[in-house]
C-alpha cells in the first residue's frame, strides 16, 4: 500500500480503514500487545487490528503494573511508536 510519503496521508488511509471495520458490525480480531515490538509480529501474523492495553504499556514502559502512573501524554507517545511501525488501525 503506498502512502506517498505522507504521513497525513497513511494515517487517512488506516482511520477510514478502521471505520469501515467498526461499520461493518463483524467482529473485530485485535490482539492485545505490550509494545510496538509484539504489535509488528501481529502485523505479520496477519491480523489489520491491534490494542494497545493500558497494562501493558506500564509494564512495558515503567516495569510495574497498571495503576495509573502513566499519564495521557505518555500513553500518547506510546501510541505514536506503535504508528510509526505498524500499516494498520490502532484503537488507542
Amino acid at each position: 500500500m503506498s502512502y506517498k510519503n505522507n504521513h497525513f496521508s497513511k494515517y487517512h488511509v488506516l482511520r477510514i480503514r478502521l471505520r469501515k471495520n467498526l461499520d461493518s458490525g463483524d467482529l473485530i480480531v485485535a490482539p492485545g500487545v505490550d509494545g510496538p515490538f509484539y504489535a509488528k509480529l501481529v502485523e505479520k501474523a496477519g491480523f489489520d487490528n491491534v490494542y494497545m492495553t493500558g497494562f501493558g504499556s506500564a509494564a512495558n514502559i515503567l516495569g510495574v503494573p497498571d495503576v495509573g502512573l502513566l499519564t495521557m501524554s505518555e500513553m500518547v507517545t506510546n501510541v505514536k511508536k506503535y504508528l510509526y511501525g505498524r500499516e494498520y488501525p490502532s484503537n488507542s
